[in-house]
């Protein structure tokens, strides 16, 4: 049935002609579940740096690898967070066939041109991403240490033949119609001819450059820019260097970025991200945040140093730091919160083999192991992003990295999955000792302290830290009641001392490892191909994930405002867990993006309990209603998980308010398993529509796989 038909029939008012008895009927009082209003941050997001490769493909930079170093491998537990580790040691190599695949992940080589580039979505231990030779032509590419100081390795590039020019490319760089690109790079001319030729053409297409620009260079490294204008159709184009015959030179740290970027970021990324509509942020992780120096992810880009992701594997390029996430947020007007990196001696060693079975890449990080050190970065991190300048040497520096405004970062939590280094209490001792020092240069931040590993322990850490907290880092997607276990030993201890600790939710997923398997869950097309296991990234991303994120939402909005935020793991292009995707060729919301695209706006703010009915949140049925936050508008929230459409009923008489208008917005899609694409945007369907009403009962028909979300105003 298409969207239009089911506006036709989605309503109907008590006082028509008489209907058969609704399927589930339900009774709202002006009894509110809680005394605190829901909160607006309540629909949040996730950012992990270093995880897959979920950040190139939101930002604006083309080049892949742009400064030619070492690429790790992706360790174990990258593979198996990606779907792509099975069983007796099978790893998928071509991530294209992946339910998740799109042009983003693809990883460029960088090889010799005239030459062929290999495919980029082979994602082999051993891959290098660089080509050094070409049958075609008698280039070659060494890879260097050193080279103009970004990062720790650069190319040199000799063109041994008599009379031919060559050099070296990169695919994949897709180029919008009517826009402008910009090249910068740095070269030295090392032997030979000085002059190269910075080439742009069509795959293959060597000498029909559709732009072209030469310089000279010199014998030492310096930038070189260009503004590549683009009026052809909007597809995938070839970069070139090509030298001379018989001359060589070194390159290192290239970008090209659309003159249309925002601090970095790709446009349309800020576009989707302004739909999403995000309450708050996490970042920078994570598991990634436990290994993060956040001052090598600031100030000039060309002076950042690119490292390894340490703990998934991959490369971190520092492209995306403080500043960068702190102009999307203040753009699209959502909430900062940063996730610090604890110094303690258990973490030198934690990275290595002998330790972690799935990790590939043995790490000493001596960095990270002085605890007095750590406190201090904490604290000065906190001064560059929330003191004004002259306050504060660190405000100083964001100054003099171009931001003369505070970034205002509120929320802080304290390092992620702290059970791998420390026991419950030694965890509490540490985050008073950094909560006292963050807090003495910006008393307004709130400090969150990790609950989900120490259940048990609660107690005893709010004895040691609950004076220096003011929320918990919680994970809850799994368990029934725990959210209103933790929420009612908060009002407890609240009471008791005075304190406002609410409850947070800083990463969730939908589909949690070891799910079961009924047929109304996961059904056996999405298993593995040797039929052994649940393979969860066919499952990520589909209207199944978006119908029961639908239904944790509103459980989590049924607890008022001791939840203040929820956080969905993860935020975009991480293997379908996400709500948006940014291929090369555009951005979207998934079918989880597209229910917060929805909740995220809605005015319902102060739950109503519905007479003689306890909704949970894995029910296949639920109904569910709330007040605005002036109680003059009534949202009524029905999700129908089944594959049948059924008839709820609403009575709102006992409010003994009368409202006139009702505007309807319905989700809904053809299959459980219905993904969208970047050139299938509308797998999830949405249909809004407004309607008059005149009684006190409502009657949705709600369409199989559907979630409704209805507006009553006077």
């Amino acid at each position: 049935m298409k969207s239009l038909e089911i506006l036709l029939i989605i309503i109907w008012i008590t006082g028509c002609q008489p209907h058969p008895e609704p399927d589930h009927a339900f009774t709202i009082t002006p009894e509110e579940t809680s005394p605190i209003p829901a909160s607006p941050l309540l629909y949040s997001h996730f950012i992990e740096i270093g995880f897959g490769y979920q950040i190139p493909p939101l930002m604006a930079e083309c080049f892949f690898n742009r400064s030619f170093e070492r690429f790790p491998p992706y360790n174990g537990k990258s593979k198996n967070s990606f779907g792509l580790l099975l069983k007796h040691g099978q790893y998928i190599k071509d991530w294209s066939g992946e339910a998740w695949f799109h042009s983003g992940y693809e990883h460029d080589n960088w090889y010799i041109a005239p030459g062929q580039p290999e495919n980029p979505a082979i994602i082999k231990d051993e891959s290098t991403y660089f080509v050094q030779e070409s049958p075609e032509i008698d280039v070659r590419m060494e890879l260097l240490e050193g080279g103009c100081g970004h990062g720790e390795q650069s190319i040199h590039v000799s063109n041994n033949e008599k009379a031919r020019w060559g050099g070296f490319a990169q695919d994949g760089k897709y180029f919008e119609q009517g826009k402008n690109y910009r090249f910068s790079g740095y070269l030295k001319s090392v032997q030979g001819n000085k002059n190269i030729e910075i080439r742009f053409s069509r795959p293959g297409k060597w000498e029909e450059p559709f732009f072209a620009a030469r310089f000279e260079l010199h014998d030492e490294f310096k930038k070189y820019e260009c503004t590549v204008p683009y009026g052809g159709p909007s597809d995938n184009v070839t970069f070139s260097l090509f030298i001379s015959p018989g001359s060589s030179i070194e390159a290192d740290a290239f970008s090209l970025l659309p003159e249309d970027h925002f601090y970095g970021w790709k446009k349309v990324t800020v576009d989707v991200m302004k739909k999403l509509n995000p309450g708050l942020i996490r970042f920078p992780g994570g598991c990634f945040a436990s290994f993060y120096g956040w001052k090598n992810g600031i100030g000039n880009k060309d002076l950042r140093q690119p490292e390894p992701s340490y703990f998934w594997g991959g490369l971190n390029y520092n492209d995306l730091g403080t500043d960068e996430f702190a102009m999307l947020c203040n753009e699209i007007g959502a909430e900062m919160m940063l996730c610090i990196n604890m110094y303690l001696p258990q973490k030198r060693s934690y990275l290595n083999s002998e330790r972690n079975s799935l990790q590939y890449t043995d790490y000493d990080l001596p960095q990270f192991t002085d605890p007095g050190k750590g406190v201090k970065e904490a604290a000065d991190w906190v001064a560059y992003c929330n003191l004004q300048e002259g306050e504060h040497p660190m405000a100083g520096l964001r100054a003099k990295n171009g931001h003369k405004q505070p970034f205002g970062v509120r929320y802080w939590e304290m390092d992620n999955e702290a059970a791998r280094w420390l026991p419950a209490e030694d965890y509490a001792r540490e985050v008073v000792k950094y909560s006292k020092a963050m807090k003495s240069v910006d008393p307004s931040i709130k400090i969150g302290m990790i609950t989900y590993d120490y259940t048990e322990k609660i107690p005893e850490m709010l004895e040691i830290a609950g004076k220096h907290i003011d929320f918990f880092a919680d994970r809850d997607d799994w368990q029934e009641g725990r959210v209103e276990k933790l929420v009612a030993i908060l009002n407890g201890y609240n009471s008791e001392n005075g304190t406002d600790i609410r409850y947070c939710n800083t990463e969730w997923q939908v589909h949690p490892y070891g799910a079961p398997n009924p047929k109304e869950e996961v059904n056996q097309r999405f298993l593995y191909g040797h039929k052994s296991a649940i393979k969860r990234a066919m499952v990520l991303g589909t209207w199944y994930c978006g119908l029961k994120a639908a239904g944790y939402l509103m459980h989590w909005q049924r607890q008022g405002g001791m939840v203040e935020f929820i956080n969905f793991n993860n935020l975009s292009n991480t293997h379908g867990q996400a709500v948006i995707e940014t291929p090369k060729e555009g951005a979207y919301l998934t079918a989880p993006g597209k229910v917060y695209e929805l909740l995220s706006r809605t005015p319902g703010r102060r739950p109503l309990i519905l007479k003689g009915y306890e909704a949970k949140r894995n029910d296949m049925i639920q109904g569910q209603a709330a007040y605005s936050l002036t109680r003059d508008t009534l949202v009524v929230y029905a999700l129908n998980r089944t594959d049948t459409a059924r008839v709820m009923e609403f009575d709102f008489s006992l409010l003994q308010k009368d409202f006139s208008r009702m505007d309807i917005s319905v989700l809904d899609a053809d299959d459980v398993f219905a993904r969208n694409k970047i050139d299938m945007p509308d797998e999830i369907r949405r249909s809004d529509s407004v309607q008059k009403i005149k009684k006190s009962h409502l009657r949705l028909q709600c369409p199989a796989r559907s979630f409704s979300h209805v507006v009553l105003t006077k």
